[in-house]
């Protein structure tokens, strides 16, 4: 597993099944089996549409606000919000507001 990681080093990548999405793979199944860990930046108007899977996915919010749904429950976020999916729980995220909306997800088992 990488000891060290350097975020600002890390290649971005445009996340095609969203809108708007933007991820840094800080973390993957690729090295290790138990836990996947992800920077993300949404552009104003993005979204991670409803989605479920196997994994449980805590998303911690840094900056910018929006909302998330989980489970059918709407909830604002802001920086220092952490929101929590249980595995196979429907799940979205949406930036509401005018800057991009920064955050990790954290996903166990690894997503990707």
């Amino acid at each position: 597993m990488k000891r060290k990681i350097v975020l600002k080093e890390l290649p971005e990548t445009k996340a095609e099944a969203f809108k708007l999405l933007f991820v840094k793979d800080i973390l993957t199944s690729k090295d290790n089996d138990r836990i996947s860990f992800h920077y993300c930046r949404m552009q104003p108007g993005g979204e991670i549409a409803d989605d479920r899977h196997e994994c449980i996915e805590v998303y911690y919010f840094l900056k910018g606000t929006g909302k998330a749904k989980v489970g059918g429950q709407i909830l604002d976020v802001a920086p220092g919000t952490v929101v929590c999916a249980d595995s196979n729980e429907y799940h979205s995220v949406m930036n509401t507001g005018t800057a991009d909306m920064e955050f990790l997800a954290i996903l166990s088992p690894p997503y990707a």
